[in-house]
């Protein structure tokens, strides 16, 4: 009986233990990572810069809004520094494109990637706009120029 009631017990804890959620020991970001906004939907690198005799790369935030009828999107140029052999990053500003995020005209963004072409990078978006037919899809560009700096391009296409 004895035997019986300790294999139990090891069984029992062996359950508990395995359903408890597991926490890296080394996590060095999960401080950073879990107050990220629920409304954060997408965040990814794409493209570098260079200007003034400072570089860095280009970070792009999508976010929900309107309870997730529309998508904002942002662009941080992230500069990058070395001293003494330590990458240092810094966030030189936040910039919205003004051409989509209006809260009364909306885009919902249903897809965002990168593209590069001919060492150029730019962020090719797939989004409907609230005031559209339902069979009108854009696809739309942003082309970085300079840190702070874009141009746009929209191709809508008719679906049926």
């Amino acid at each position: 009986m004895r035997t019986t009631t300790a294999s139990l017990a090891l069984v029992l804890i062996a359950g508990l233990l395995a359903t408890r959620p597991a926490a890296a020991i080394n996590s060095q970001a999960l401080g950073i990572v879990e107050p990220i906004p629920i409304q954060i939907h997408q965040i990814f690198t794409c493209g570098h810069w260079s200007e003034s005799g400072r570089e860095g790369y280009y970070r792009i935030v999508l976010v929900d809004v309107s309870g997730g009828v529309g998508t904002e999107v942002y662009i941080q140029p992230i500069q990058e520094t070395v001293t003494d052999s330590n990458l240092n990053l810094e966030l030189l500003q936040t910039t919205p494109v003004r051409e989509l995020n209006d809260d009364h005209g909306q885009y919902l963004v249903s897809a965002a990637r990168c593209v590069k072409k001919e060492g150029r990078s730019s962020v090719e978006l797939v989004a409907t706009f609230e005031h559209d037919e339902d069979n009108v899809v854009h696809h739309i560009r942003i082309h970085f120029t300079r840190p702070g700096s874009y141009r746009i391009s929209n191709t809508v296409v008719h679906t049926r």
